[in-house]
């Protein structure tokens, strides 16, 4: 174990969590956790336990069951300080699937506090993600790539993006995929480094803020399965920067 760079979807257990503090894997560079029901500790000891891998760069959690969900919540400070002090990945993935068919309410809008250092953010499972979810991302001041990726069935209300002025500061690629968005509000200021834009099967969504226009490095907006009034908008729109703009 003392060489391994990689493990793929390991369960969390005691063991593992023992193993991690022991600085059992001193070169592990990718990690991926499955944090089931069957696990019966402490979920911001085992994020602080984290720490001891020096080399970590990419982490991802797949968080599937429903009373974790809860339990993220009721120890929200706590989550969020283990986050805080995980400084060392660069890359991190959070995938909070559905169970027995059943959505997860408001899943991630409760982490509100990411590892500093993140260049790529992905975000799997969205129903719904709040003002203070999205400030908290828009902070991330090293933050490259952002991917919110929602469930491609999803009946649920929808929700409103709001991009806080001057937030992300150095996102150069950002894709939501599958959100239920019903209105994007970005303030002055806001992605003033984006290249790359991909709207993939946002059907609640009908029109993308004028603003974003006005931003000079954007160099792509790709928008896949518009609604009919997204595509009537897209269609009659004059896109002076430069940009390229494709639509399918």
């Amino acid at each position: 174990m003392w060489n391994l760079q990689t493990i793929g979807f390991i369960g969390v257990d005691k063991r593992t969590t023992y193993l991690i503090e022991k600085g059992s894997f001193p070169k592990l560079r990718t990690l991926r956790l499955q944090i089931s029901k069957k696990f019966k500790g402490d979920v911001p000891k085992m994020l602080s336990s984290l720490e001891q891998l020096k080399n970590l760069n990419e982490l991802e959690i797949f968080i599937g069951w429903y009373p974790l969900w809860m339990l993220f919540d009721r120890k929200r400070e706590e989550v969020n300080q283990s986050f805080e002090h995980l400084g060392r990945p660069s890359l991190l993935r959070m995938i909070c699937p559905v169970n027995h068919g059943t959505h997860v309410p408001d899943r991630v809008i409760h982490v509100t506090v990411f590892p500093p250092n993140i260049t790529k953010l992905t975000l799997v499972g969205i129903r719904h993600l709040n003002d203070d979810g999205m400030k908290a991302i828009g902070s991330l001041s090293k933050l490259q790539i952002l991917i919110l990726r929602g469930l491609f069935f999803d009946s649920s209300s929808g929700f409103d993006f709001n991009f806080v002025q001057d937030g992300f500061p150095q996102l150069q690629e950002f894709q939501m995929i599958d959100l239920p968005i019903r209105n994007w509000k970005l303030a002055n200021g806001s992605m003033p480094s984006l290249q790359i834009l991909i709207v993939h099967n946002c059907g609640m969504l009908d029109s993308l803020p004028s603003e974003l226009w006005s931003l000079t490095t954007l160099g792509k907006v790709c928008v896949q399965k518009p609604s009919d009034a997204m595509a009537a908008m897209l269609q009659n729109l004059k896109v002076n920067n430069g940009c390229g703009l494709i639509v399918e």
